[in-house]
């Protein structure tokens, strides 16, 4: 998920430069602390998705991702999945299943194209 990767990388970025030698103007903050707090602000909000099955819901919709991506990225947190599985359904069950279906469209065509950072992340998650 993106805040996995987002951690995942100002993790990546603090452990390569918590040991470079400090800003030499006063008063301006060590390059490592700056990435330090970003870290912390992403782990806050990471901790927070459970709070909302939207984000877990559009996730695991996503016909490239389903629960197979979260299953592999919360394989040692199995009562994070237990939970958002729960989480999920209430929110199909109260929101979702009653709606009508509309009418099937055609799927887009796919194209080639590079992986961004976001994409690449989720690609290795599926692949584990």
């Amino acid at each position: 998920m993106d805040l996995e990767c987002i951690v995942e990388e100002f993790t990546a970025a603090y452990e390569r430069y918590k040991h470079a030698p400090p800003a030499t103007s006063e008063g301006q903050w060590h390059f490592a602390t700056q990435i330090k707090l970003a870290l912390d602000k992403a782990e806050e909000y990471y901790a927070k998705l459970g709070d909302s099955p939207a984000y877990l819901a559009a996730t695991v919709l996503h016909p490239g991702y389903t629960w197979k991506f979260i299953e592999s990225q919360w394989a040692n947190n199995k009562s994070w999945i237990t939970t958002g599985k729960r989480a999920v359904k209430s929110l199909w069950n109260s929101a979702y299943k009653q709606q009508p279906v509309s009418e099937a469209i055609s799927p887009l065509k796919k194209t080639e194209r590079e992986l961004n950072t976001m994409e690449a992340y989720r690609m290795r998650g599926l692949a584990k």
